[in-house]
């Protein structure tokens, strides 16, 4: 039965994440993961040079912003597929 108790259509494909490029990622306002995360999103290349800046809209668990030079953790997941076989090198500093 559906919500409306009705009888429930047959399914026989379902899908999730369609048409999402690029990693899943996501953000807490501490550097060991700890904690909700504040901030989702996609990333394309799941790349960035943030230094000891915070990524933007960051906050901290309360919504405050997170200041300039805090400790902030992030997590990519999802699959990369090359399209050329060869040699890759990834790295994470």
């Amino acid at each position: 039965m559906n919500a409306s108790g009705g009888p429930s259509t047959p399914v026989s494909y379902m899908a999730f994440d369609q048409e999402l490029d690029g990693l899943a990622t996501r953000f807490w306002p501490t550097g060991d993961l700890s904690g909700p995360p504040t901030l989702h999103g996609y990333s394309v290349t799941g790349s960035g040079d943030w230094g000891t800046s915070v990524s933007v809209g960051l906050n901290k668990t309360d919504g405050t912003p997170l200041p300039a030079g805090s400790a902030w953790s992030a997590r990519f997941t999802g699959s990369i597929y090359l399209s050329n076989a060869g040699q890759y090198y990834f790295r994470l500093y």
